[in-house]
């Protein structure tokens, strides 16, 4: 086909045409675009124009004065829900999530409300070089002669060569990547070493880093990258500088709002501070610095006094110059125990040797028993050695047992030489809700038995199964599971004990009857209701059911609350008990359920569907002798359901698919037909039906949701 006239663009007929010519040409209809663009030049027609009419040309709708105006208003993008907008938004990595901005200005919008979280930002720079990384992305920008560069960045294999300066091309690279909106990381390092002005404003301030590793080439720039970052959000905070600095620099670090709110802080530099100074770190879990003075035996007993009173730590390590040699640290200092008078905190103080000038006073914090002093006693269980006073707390031990840390054969030891001899109730009250907590109902169940204090424990925990299958055979003896375990239980009695659990709840319930030998579950002697499903199974949310009759099915729904229940299933259902399935229809469960699935063996009439109406979903059989009428019945009667959601059909009628679409008023194509779509417009609505009907052997498959 020749390009047509530039006349011919504004002929609608004539444009028309030649996309029915590409639809003749059976190509996909991405290349079929590319191909009319290229005719008609790429103004004529847009892509959601010329995909409308290529549709209805492939569907043989050729009517080229169609008034699409009477059409629903298509749906764009930026139609779709608010909150699945953010889901999809918060499950894309942060350079997915660069790619959506590009699309238009709405998603641009949209993708900015949400931060930009990376694992790691790293900026390394020197006199020769700039590395910059993004999680594990590495881009190198090195220095060259002339005053030119070569860099590599993660889609190059191998470096190039360019006429600027490392600072210069490295920068095209940075500057627009901390422009991302509420751009964030968890770590960010910074490593500047030689000045570097370009650099200065950089960051967006403030940024967001849970932890923050800062070099600089002055204090005056540490410091200024330390106040850029945000207050609060910085959790870990590592400093580093090579100079020494006095200790009126170091106090206006300590000044910063963000030391004061951060929970660990590193300091990789002996400090001009005076003892005293150490109070400064009084707010951290977790903390470690050197000093420059000189420590002997009373400045160590001053530290020692002095970081006991910090209520939140957890562990630090303080780096020194020692005076002396090391004789002069008595031996019983070198590791102990010390219980600050003013609280419970235990601190465990150990003083190790680093070289000829410098130790290290490392700090645990201790709650419980360390392992040292586990292992010390451990050993002198071991040799015979009982004569001491135990100073333990069975709560430390108890928890050391439960996460498999201690073996229980010590254990023992020191319970017996323990005079205070413990039991399972001395365990605190938080850490048996832990152990309650994780187990599942059915292992829950056998704690009640230990005794009246433990069952009251595990009866404020109430026992949730997310599925139960029961089953009985015609003599009613009774098989019951749990959940996906497969494990069986039976025994007469246990189930009604169980189900009347304070909290006894079942999300899901399945029912099955075997072996029912021609009688009906509720005729058997002797056998009553409540025996077969104890009424703690009321709140069931879904209710799966096979049994011999609806009677029998009717009677088991009769014990779910109506509201509570959400769906029910029904199968294999014998069609000749027709005339009991009104029953089954009137009952408040079935009204007030909103999704019904019957596996009847026969199927039901048309008729039966106006009983469906208050649903939002519902899967049937329908048989019958059918007429073209009736597919119009069964559309037209959906139609008017104002709830449904989706729907399923098979239908056993004797038509085949070319028939069903032929009565329904849908254009049929040519060729093989094994599965066909339509949208039905709903009059007087905005809403519509979209039917998929698939052929399957004697049988119909016709699936219709409800599009709002």
């Amino acid at each position: 086909m020749d390009k047509i006239p530039e006349f011919l663009k504004n002929n609608d007929h004539y444009l028309k045409s030649c996309i029915l010519y590409e639809v003749l040409q059976k190509k996909p209809i991405h290349n079929s675009y590319q191909n009319f663009c290229s005719l008609v030049g790429q103004d004529a027609m847009n892509y959601p124009d010329f995909e409308f009419w290529y549709h209805r040309f492939c569907q043989g709708e050729l009517d080229f004065d169609y008034d699409r105006s009477k059409d629903p208003v298509p749906k764009t993008l930026m139609d779709m829900p608010v909150k699945l907008m953010q889901k999809i938004t918060e499950e894309l990595r942060p350079f997915e999530r660069c790619y959506l901005r590009s699309m238009n200005h709405d998603l641009k919008n949209f993708t900015d409300s949400f931060p930009t979280v990376l694992e790691k930002i790293s900026i390394d720079v020197s006199d020769k070089e700039l590395e910059w990384r993004v999680n594990k992305r590495i881009f190198e920008f090195e220095k060259r002669e002339n005053d030119n560069s070569s860099f590599l960045t993660p889609k190059m294999l191998n470096s190039k060569k360019v006429e600027k300066s490392y600072i210069q091309k490295g920068l095209e690279y940075l500057t627009p990547f901390f422009k991302i909106p509420n751009i964030q990381t968890n770590d960010l390092c910074l490593m500047v070493k030689v000045p570097t002005p370009e650099l200065d404003d950089l960051l967006p301030v403030p940024f967001c880093a849970k932890e923050a590793f800062i070099l600089a080439y002055n204090f005056e720039k540490m410091v200024e990258f330390l106040l850029s970052l945000k207050a609060g959000h910085l959790e870990t905070l590592r400093l580093e500088f090579k100079e020494s600095t006095g200790r009126e620099n170091w106090n206006r670090v300590f000044e910063t709002d963000q030391f004061k709110q951060a929970q660990l802080v590193q300091i990789n530099c002996d400090l001009e501070l005076y003892l005293e100074d150490l109070m400064s770190f009084s707010h951290l879990k977790r903390f470690s610095c050197g000093l420059k003075t000189i420590i002997g035996l009373e400045e160590i007993l001053i530290i020692r006094d002095i970081v006991s009173t910090f209520k939140d730590l957890l562990w630090c390590k303080i780096r020194y110059h020692r005076n002396g040699s090391p004789e002069e640290i008595p031996e019983e200092l070198s590791t102990y125990r010390y219980n600050n008078p003013e609280s419970n905190k235990t601190l465990e103080f150990k003083i190790e040797e680093s070289g000829e000038d410098y130790c290290f006073i490392d700090v645990v914090g201790q709650d419980v028993m360390a392992y040292m002093d586990y292992e010390n006693l451990y050993n002198q269980l071991s040799r015979g050695e009982t004569d001491f006073e135990i100073e333990l707390k069975p709560e430390a031990i108890v928890e050391a047992l439960v996460v498999n840390t201690m073996p229980m054969h010590p254990v023992e030891e020191i319970f017996h030489v323990d005079p205070g001899q413990k039991n399972l109730m001395n365990m605190p009250v938080s850490l048996m809700f832990k152990i309650a907590g994780n187990l599942d109902p059915v292992e829950r169940t056998a704690l009640r038995s230990v005794n009246k204090a433990i069952k009251n424990l595990a009866d404020s925990l109430p026992p949730v199964f997310e599925s139960m299958s029961i089953a009985w055979t015609s003599c009613n003896s009774l098989y019951w599971k749990f959940n996906d375990n497969p494990t069986e239980h039976f025994g007469e009695g246990k189930l009604e004990k169980l189900s009347n659990i304070p909290g006894f709840k079942v999300n899901n319930l399945r029912l099955r009857s075997y072996g029912r030998c021609g009688r009906t579950l509720f005729n058997y002697p002797k056998t009553k209701l409540a025996d077969v499903l104890p009424e703690s199974f009321l709140n069931a949310k879904n209710v799966d059911i096979n049994v011999a009759t609806i009677n029998d099915a009717i009677q088991l729904l009769s014990i779910a609350k109506p509201g509570d229940l959400e769906s029910i299933r029904l199968w294999p259902v014998d069609r000749s008990e027709g005339e009991h399935f009104p029953k089954f229809f009137n009952t408040e469960q079935f009204k007030k359920t909103k999704n019904v699935e019957i596996l009847s063996l026969q199927g039901f009439d048309v008729e039966v569907l106006s009983n469906f109406s208050h649903l939002k979903s519902f899967k049937i059989k329908l048989s019958g002798d059918f007429v073209e009428e009736d597919f119009l019945r069964i559309r037209e009667t959906i139609s008017t359901f104002e709830d449904l959601e989706k729907c399923e059909l098979r239908i056993v009628s004797g038509f085949q698919i070319r028939e069903i679409c032929k009565a329904l008023g849908i254009k049929i194509p040519l060729g093989s037909l094994k599965t066909i779509t339509h949208r039905y417009q709903i009059p007087e609505s905005n809403k519509c039906l979209d039917f998929k009907i698939e052929s399957g052997g004697p049988s119909i498959l016709m699936k219709i949701m409800r599009i709002r």
